[in-house]
């Protein structure tokens, strides 16, 4: 699990590379054939992350509970998102993932909930979320890289 956790930082690393140079605009851009925008899918991340690691664990999650509403599956962008809230959420790129990472280590995750994902798969434990969580977090990477394409490119 450490191991999965340790690979989940290292792309989170990666997507404050893609993102930390951005403007406001350009965060929150959706180009021409998207339907959300850089800002969302980073937050959409963290917000899955955690409902899947520690949802799912019944521990409380590490992020306001603002994020499930505003960046859960089935949500979009709003135009209104200010640049507190963008601070915000590249403050909780890292962090949350560094929490997992100390209480998996002092064995906080005893329980879980099998659960069975958008693309028919069942997780049954805390390390089959997170190694799930870090797949979606890949999906959604390359997201985020066409977006910053996108933008770039307009």
């Amino acid at each position: 699990m450490e191991d999965l956790i340790y690979k989940a930082i290292e792309n989170r690393k990666r997507i404050y590379a893609f993102t930390d140079d951005l403007t406001l605009e350009q965060l929150l851009a959706i180009p021409e054939g998207f339907n959300n925008n850089i800002l969302w899918n980073t937050a959409h991340l963290i917000t899955v992350q955690q409902q899947l690691v520690y949802g799912l664990s019944r521990l409380p999650l590490n992020v306001p509970m603002s994020y499930i509403k505003q960046y859960g599956r089935g949500s979009f962008p709003s135009p209104n998102t200010t640049l507190e809230e963008v601070t915000e959420i590249k403050n909780n790129v890292l962090k949350p993932l560094e929490k997992t990472l100390s209480d998996y280590k002092n064995g906080a995750f005893k329980e879980f909930t099998p659960y069975e994902t958008a693309i028919k798969k069942v997780l049954h434990n805390v390390e089959e979320a997170m190694d799930f969580s870090s797949f979606h977090d890949s999906i959604h990477i390359d997201r985020i890289q066409k977006l910053r394409d996108a933008i770039s490119s307009s």
